[in-house]
């Protein structure tokens, strides 16, 4: 349920920073035809959001594309959600190039090892396509936003925990799910 608002919420930051670059698309007053003149309206063009996910048929990320599966519908957005069958990075990589060539509005990323990514995710950064990174903090400053788990924080919760359990207390805390969105 949490991944599902997580991704909702990336597909709203992206659909956000690319509403706001299409504005600048309008044509000025003067270029506007006069009213006898205007032409039929154009079809809207249709955002298309990108998924990469290393091994995205596991069931982890099953809640996780129905989220985004309903996001796009609901805002009309095309979304694709892919990665390759194996955690071999450079698979993951090669996608995420194939998702610049195709143009698209934004891209979501999950890789194991982000520091592998960063020139690819550079690459589409310099064709303006914005990206989301769901896994690894440790890139700040290449992505568009990041929404994941911070290690040492679940680390420092699971060590409480722990302890709790030795203790003999029973139950668990909020703490065990600490989930954050950094744009």
């Amino acid at each position: 349920m949490r991944n599902s608002r997580i991704v909702v919420s990336l597909l709203l930051g992206v659909i956000l920073a690319a509403a706001l670059l299409l504005p600048s698309c309008a044509p000025s007053p003067e270029e506007v035809a006069p009213p006898e003149e205007v032409a039929p309206p154009e079809e809207e063009r249709v955002l298309q959001i990108a998924g990469v996910f290393q091994v995205p048929t596991i069931d982890f990320w099953f809640p996780t594309r129905i989220g985004a599966n309903d996001a796009a519908k609901e805002y009309g957005v095309k979304w694709t959600f892919t990665g390759p069958p194996d955690m071999e990075i450079g698979k993951t990589i090669s996608m995420i190039e194939t998702t610049i060539v195709l143009d698209v509005d934004g891209i979501v990323v999950q890789a194991l090892d982000g520091n592998a990514t960063v020139p690819v995710i550079l690459r589409a950064k310099e064709a303006g396509i914005p990206v989301v990174i769901t896994n690894d903090s440790s890139l700040y400053g290449v992505y568009d936003a990041w929404c994941g788990a911070d290690g040492f924080e679940i680390g420092a919760i699971q060590g409480k925990e722990m302890e709790r359990t030795l203790l003999g207390e029973t139950g668990t805390t909020d703490d065990c799910y600490s989930n954050s969105i950094q744009f």
